[in-house]
């Protein structure tokens, strides 16, 4: 079933960097117009989690989008985090991958299969830069599984399913910038994607159409760890940027007193031998940052010095495609919660700090989708960037709410797999509206390569929906959906499976329940009445179709944790380099 493999002095420090989005500039008008594509993906978030289902929640700039654009109305997703994640990037369902299980354990010797090939791949193919923030969760323990081995051109972010907000930390430290570790961004408060934007990550090519970052005082200092690299190890760089992490002209200017397009020109970057010593990529970053400062479209041969180094080192900046493909993979609001208090007094008349917490995190994340927004309206590609939001599974409830949905994360109930999702473009038509056709994650992958234009689209246990999603006229060609299929070793199925206004649930994922289930979800979306003895004959058909798949299911790919994958091992910090992917 699968296909081939494939500044000023460090403003920066007292302030948090939510996230920063660049549309890249197109050289000269072509004759299709293609699309810009940001795809943000929430943590946990909780089907009443948003404005739109609940008016006392504060999420004013995704409300914005829902009023101009087209809310998802049956936008399903897997019950749990790796598995969506999967199904998003794959276009195949989890049981297909052997995937449907638990979410990877940080010491699981094993990641999304490399039998397959991913989203972010068929548009690279087609010219597009890809681009990731934020969370991972798809496997590290070869570096064959890591998101710029994957499609990815630029990575920044983490590669388990959490980490603490401040420190990146979760037993080691967890932040990468492309394969780098980013010590830097210690203390710096993620409420986005697990991740800082530090003012580096502006992939060299991207126009600076939407630089603009956001500031959020943090509320802890930075740390060290294991006596690593502390901010006074990267002043030289940052530095190198505009004091409150901003481009500055004159400052790239400075750096660059030759015009970068001729053929080779030498920088002296004033870094200390210590500063390179631990920084083995420096000259790699210096690179991206003179690209940026000079808005480089092609190879241009950078020669760097580093102070107390006498041969210049060469570097090479990349030309990369006309469109961009953004996956912003939101922390929030997975564990640990954790949230500055500007946006706690948000919410003074919640009584349940976890709840609290919660909201304020939902907050903090819809105010940079607001900032990115904003600047995306600023520019001219509004009009031809389609913006996706939707969350990887239900909440744990509490301190998330899902109704009037039943359940929530982990289980197979509505709650648990039926997500507050979203469209958003200068593109489509008939807007605002509420698309109510069924939507499933494995729909996103041939949708977007029909929205970028592909001639053929590639077999997958997903339909393209970009026809009725971009016109709302017409129906979804989905009819059915499989939530999830798994067997123990012991031979017990579970799973469920929906077609047209009927749900069967074999069993639970996640709870020792048993039997069949049937519920009409057009008169009954809460699952309160269980159909099942009133129309034996729907169980049947529902079960007969739900088994079929059974020999198409790949099993489950869940290896006992390595003690090898120990942040121990590798310096503190959670590295690749202890399985061998298959």
């Amino acid at each position: 079933m699968m296909g081939e493999r494939r500044g000023g002095e460090m403003v920066v420090l007292e302030r948090m960097l939510i996230v920063a989005v660049g549309l890249v500039s197109v050289a000269a008008a072509t004759a299709q117009t293609q699309l810009n594509f940001i795809f943000l993906l929430a943590d946990d978030l909780g089907w009443n989690d948003v404005s739109w289902h609940d008016t006392g929640v504060l999420t004013p700039n995704l409300q914005q989008l829902a009023d101009e654009g087209v809310v998802l109305d049956q936008n399903y997703v897997q019950p749990v985090c790796t598995p969506t994640r999967s199904a998003l990037l794959s276009g195949y369902y989890p049981y297909h991958l052997g995937r449907q299980g638990a979410p990877l354990p940080d010491l699981a010797p094993t990641g999304l299969t490399i039998n397959v090939t991913l989203l972010p791949e068929r548009l690279a193919a087609l010219g597009y830069d890809t681009h990731m923030m934020g969370k991972w969760h798809l496997g590290f323990c070869d570096r064959a599984y890591i998101p710029t081995e994957r499609g990815f051109h630029t990575f920044l972010g983490h590669y388990l399913g959490s980490n603490d907000y401040f420190n990146h930390s979760s037993a080691g430290y967890d932040l990468r910038d492309y394969e780098r570790v980013a010590w830097e961004g210690n203390g710096i408060y993620s409420t986005v994607c697990g991740c800082p934007m530090a003012p580096d990550y502006v992939p060299v090519s991207l126009s600076r159409v939407l630089q603009d970052v956001m500031y959020v005082p943090v509320k802890k200092k930075p740390q060290n760890f294991d006596g690593k690299v502390s901010w006074e190890a990267y002043r030289a760089q940052f530095e190198l940027m505009a004091s409150q992490n901003r481009w500055n002209n004159q400052l790239c200017a400075a750096q660059l007193a030759t015009s970068l397009k001729g053929s080779a020109v030498e920088v002296l970057a004033q870094l200390d031998v210590v500063s390179h010593r631990q920084l083995p990529e420096t000259s790699h970053w210096l690179c991206r940052v003179i690209g940026h400062c000079a808005e480089v479209r092609g190879p241009v041969d950078i020669r760097i010095r580093l102070g107390g180094k006498k041969t210049p080192r060469p570097c090479v900046v990349p030309t990369l495609g006309s469109f961009v493909f953004w996956w912003v993979s939101l922390q929030t609001y997975n564990i640990p919660t954790n949230v500055p208090d500007e946006y706690l007094d948000l919410y003074p008349d919640e009584s349940d700090p976890d709840r609290r917490t919660l909201l304020g995190m939902v907050t903090a994340m819809d105010h940079a989708v607001g900032r990115v927004v904003a600047a995306l309206r600023a520019s001219r590609f509004a009009n031809d960037t389609l913006i996706i939001f939707s969350s990887d599974n239900g909440a744990p409830s509490p301190p998330g709410v899902n109704l009037p949905l039943r359940g929530g994360k982990y289980t197979l109930w509505e709650g648990g797999t039926r997500s507050p999702g979203l469209l958003h473009g200068g593109m489509l038509a008939n807007t605002p509206r509420v698309h109510s056709g069924l939507l499933h994650v494995t729909d996103w992958y041939t949708t977007l390569m029909a929205a970028a234009g592909a001639s053929t689209l590639p077999q997958t246990d997903g339909f393209n929906q970009w026809d009725v999603l971009r016109t709302g006229q017409g129906s979804s060609p989905r009819e059915s959906l499989i939530y999830n299929l798994n067997e123990t070793s012991e031979g017990v199925v579970s799973g469920a499976i929906r077609l047209g206004r009927y749900k069967l649930i074999l069993g639970q994922h996640g709870s020792e329940e048993e039997g069949s289930q049937l519920y009409d979800l057009e008169e009954d979306e809460s699952e309160t009445t269980d159909l099942a003895a009133e129309h034996p004959d729907m169980v049947t058909v529902l079960e007969d179709l739900l088994l079929a798949q059974l020999d198409s299911m790949v099993p489950g790919q869940m290896p006992d944790n390595d003690p090898a994958g120990d942040p121990s091992n590798f310096g503190g910090v959670w590295s690749p380099g202890w399985c061998v992917a298959n």
